[in-house]
């Protein structure tokens, strides 16, 4: 992500630099309990002078829209897909999220204090258990998929305003970052088929899959702006992968 372009993201979502930033994530589909907690906790979240980037997910925007429209707010910003995440990243100073395993990738190299509400809809329950391996560091917080509606605004209210606690949840998550963390996957599936791998460190084109989705977009813009050559495919053509 461009963390070094705070400037352009707060103009970009047409925000203060002033006020502190809650990013809510949902994945590329989004979430409907993590929506829900939102909606249900929208007054509260208003009435904190907190700025919020909510991404909902195109089967939600229009719910969430309506839940937003008689306050016109200009500390919201609802959208079913964030265009710019590397700009939503640099400036949330907390995250709201599922747990999966790209999320948390993301999360801890980019140091960022997090709210982790892990999807109960997984095989073997393994986003709690990818958020517990952070919580038992002190590198995130972490509230469950029944308890969001009651307890996750309130909570990222309060997480929010508590500098110390922000600052020692962004050092501790750092501990689970893997830089370059792509060379060694693909060093690994080299050594696997048998292939030599010091040409890895001259890798300069890069494909993904799944390029149109939040997290993939994100990283697909880190990798073009460090000067790699990016391409990449989904199913689904959206303004991202039309540009």
């Amino acid at each position: 992500a461009a963390i070094d372009n705070r400037e352009e993201a707060y103009e970009f979502f047409c925000f203060d630099k002033n006020k502190k930033t809650l990013l809510i994530v949902g994945g590329s589909l989004g979430a409907r309990t993590i929506n829900n907690s939102v909606i249900a906790g929208i007054k509260k979240l208003i009435s904190s002078d907190i700025q919020v980037i909510w991404q909902t997910g195109k089967f939600y925007i229009n719910e969430a829209k309506e839940a937003v429209k008689e306050y016109n707010c200009p500390n919201l910003y609802v959208t079913d897909f964030v265009m710019r995440m590397d700009y939503a990243y640099c400036i949330a100073d907390l995250v709201v999220s599922r747990a999966g395993a790209s999320s948390i990738s993301e999360l801890s190299l980019l140091g960022r204090p997090s709210i982790l509400v892990p999807s109960p809809n997984v095989a073997e329950d393994h986003q709690t258990k990818n958020a517990m391996a952070l919580v038992n560091k002190n590198a995130a917080v972490m509230i469950s998929d029944d308890e969001s509606v009651e307890k996750l605004v309130e909570k990222a209210v309060t997480l929010i305003r508590d500098g110390g606690t922000l600052i020692e949840l962004s050092k501790n998550i750092k501990y689970f970052a893997r830089e370059r963390a792509d060379k060694h996957i693909a060093s690994e599936i080299l050594s696997l088929l048998g292939i030599k791998t010091e040409r890895i460190s001259n890798i300069e084109n890069y494909y993904f899959i799944g390029i149109g989705g939040i997290g993939m977009s994100a990283l697909a813009r880190y990798f073009n702006n460090k000067g790699f050559n990016v391409a990449g495919y989904d199913r689904a053509k959206t303004a991202l992968t039309e540009s």
